[in-house]
C-alpha cells in the first residue's frame, strides 16, 4: 500500500469575527516543490451569504463547495510552480458573528499523476446530520479518496472515519460555528468507494466532499535499440521518472510531440536518431543527452521549461542536436556542448534567467541569427592551454542579445569575432 504522498505537515487555522486566515507551510525539506499540489479546504459560519469566503491566495482552483444556509465550505488546489508559496490565507468575510476555519496540506507532485483526480469530486450538499461523504468511483488501482467534512458546530471530539487515516481539522467557535476535517484512504481496487460517516462527530447544518487523486505511473522504461525503430503518428510522450533510450543505430519518431515531463530521460547514443515533426519537450528536471555521433532532431523547437530543478540538455562526443526554429532553456537550465559536439539552430540559441552555456574543446555553437543571453546568464568558456596564453575569463552578462562566435586564433588562445 502506497500513503498519501504528504509534503511536510498538514496546517490549520482558526479565527473569530470573521478574519482571515493565514496558514504557513513547512520550510526546508518540507517546504512545498515546483509541481506540488497544495490543498485548500475550509470557509466560515453563516448568517449572511454577501460575506466571502475562499482562498485569497492567487492561483487556486475551486474543486468543489456547499454554499448553503448553514456554513460556507469549499474546496481548492493549486499547483506550485517555479517559485512555491510560503503560505496560503483563506477568507473570513468580516462578519463579526462568523467563526471561520480552514486546513491545508500538500501533496508531492511528482507521486501524483498530472491529471490529478481520478474521478470527478462529488459532494452532499446541505445537510442536518453528522457528515459523512459522499460515494465516488475511482478508475485507477491505488488512488487515494479524501474525504472533507464540514458542520456547524464546535466539535473538537469528531472521531474516526472507518479505515480512513486523519489528516487535519479545525474549528472556528463564534455566534456561527464551523468544525471542519479531512481523511484519506488508498483505494487499493478501482471501483465505488463510499465512506462511512465521522463515529462521534455532532450533528450539525453541513455536508461533506469526497475527492480521489490519481497516483503516478510505475517508472517505465522504453528502449528502442539494435537498430530498431519506434514510430508514433501522434505524440511520443514520456511522464513521471520515464525513460526512452535510443541506441545501437535505432531511430525513434513522432510525427506530433516527442514529450518529457517530470523527471523523464532521453537518452540518444550510438548513432541513433530521434525524430519529431513538432516539438522535442523536456519539462521539469527531464534530461536530453546526446551522444556518442547520434543525432537529434526537430522540425521546430527543443525546448526545456519550468524551474522546477536543473534540467539539462548535453551534446557530446561528435554528437548534433538540430531545429529548424530554435534552442531554448528558460529557468535554471544548462546547455553542454563538448567534445567536439555541435549544437545548430536556423534561427536562434535562447537562453533566460540564470542558464549556463558551457562551450569547450574545439566545440562551435551554432546560430543562423543569434546567441541570446537574457537575464542573469552566465558563459563559461573552459581554459583551453595554448603555450602560456591564459584562458578567457568567466563573463557574466545582463543583456537582452549578443550574438557572437568563438574561434581558434592562429596565434593561440581564442578570439571573439
Amino acid at each position: 500500500m502506497a500513503a498519501l504522498p504528504l509534503r511536510g505537515t498538514a496546517k490549520s487555522g482558526s479565527a473569530i469575527n470573521g478574519a482571515d486566515v493565514t496558514l504557513t507551510f513547512d520550510t526546508g525539506a518540507g517546504a512545498p516543490q515546483p509541481g506540488d499540489i497544495v490543498f485548500l479546504f475550509g470557509g466560515r459560519g453563516n448568517t449572511s451569504d454577501a460575506n466571502a469566503f475562499g482562498p485569497i491566495t492567487a492561483g487556486y482552483i475551486l474543486v468543489a463547495q456547499i454554499d448553503s444556509t448553514g456554513p460556507k465550505f469549499g474546496v481548492w488546489y493549486k499547483i506550485m510552480g517555479a517559485t512555491p508559496d510560503l503560505n496560503v490565507q483563506g477568507e473570513g468575510g468580516a462578519n463579526a458573528a462568523h467563526g471561520v476555519a480552514y486546513g491545508a496540506f500538500v501533496l508531492d507532485g511528482s507521486l501524483v499523476d498530472p491529471v490529478i483526480f481520478d474521478a470527478a469530486a462529488t459532494n452532499t450538499g446541505q445537510v442536518t446530520a453528522v457528515p459523512n461523504a459522499p460515494s465516488i468511483t475511482t478508475v485507477t488501482a491505488g488512488a487515494w479518496t479524501i474525504a472533507f467534512g464540514v458542520a456547524a458546530n464546535t466539535d473538537n471530539t469528531r472521531g474516526t472515519v472507518t479505515g480512513y487515516t486523519f489528516i487535519i481539522g479545525d474549528v472556528g467557535n463564534d455566534t456561527d460555528d464551523i468544525a471542519i476535517e479531512a481523511v484519506w484512504k488508498e483505494v487499493t481496487s478501482a471501483g465505488a468507494e463510499d465512506p462511512a460517516a465521522w463515529s462521534t462527530w455532532t450533528s450539525g447544518i453541513g455536508g461533506a466532499i469526497t475527492v480521489a487523486i490519481r497516483p503516478a505511473p510505475a517508472a517505465i522504461n522504453l528502449v528502442v535499440a539494435n537498430a530498431n525503430q519506434a514510430q508514433t503518428a501522434g505524440n511520443l510522450a514520456l511522464v513521471q521518472v520515464h525513460n526512452l533510450t535510443v541506441a545501437g543505430g535505432a531511430q525513434a519518431q513522432a510525427a506530433g510531440n516527442l514529450a518529457l515531463t517530470q523527471q523523464s530521460t532521453l537518452v540518444i547514443a550510438n548513432d541513433a536518431q530521434t525524430q519529431s515533426a513538432g516539438n522535442l519537450v523536456l519539462t521539469q528536471e527531464s534530461t536530453l543527452a546526446i551522444a556518442n555521433g547520434a543525432q537529434s532532431q526537430a522540425a521546430d523547437n527543443v525546448v526545456l521549461t519550468l524551474g522546477a530543478g536543473v534540467h539539462d540538455l548535453v551534446i557530446q562526443n561528435a554528437a548534433q542536436a538540430q531545429t529548424s526554429d530554435g534552442i531554448t532553456l528558460q529557468e535554471v537550465h544548462s546547455l553542454s556542448v563538448n567534445d567536439a559536439a555541435q549544437a545548430q539552430s536556423a534561427e536562434n540559441l535562447a537562453l533566460v534567467q540564470v542558464h549556463f552555456l558551457v562551450i569547450g574543446d574545439t566545440i562551435q555553437g551554432q546560430s543562423a541569427d543569434n546567441v541570446a543571453l537574457e537575464g542573469e546568464v552566465e558563459e563559461e568558456l573552459p581554459p583551453v592551454i595554448v603555450e602560456d596564453t591564459p584562458a578567457p575569463p568567466r563573463r557574466r552578462f545582463n543583456v537582452a542579445h549578443d550574438s557572437y562566435t568563438w574561434h581558434r586564433s592562429p596565434l593561440g588562445g581564442r578570439q571573439r569575432r
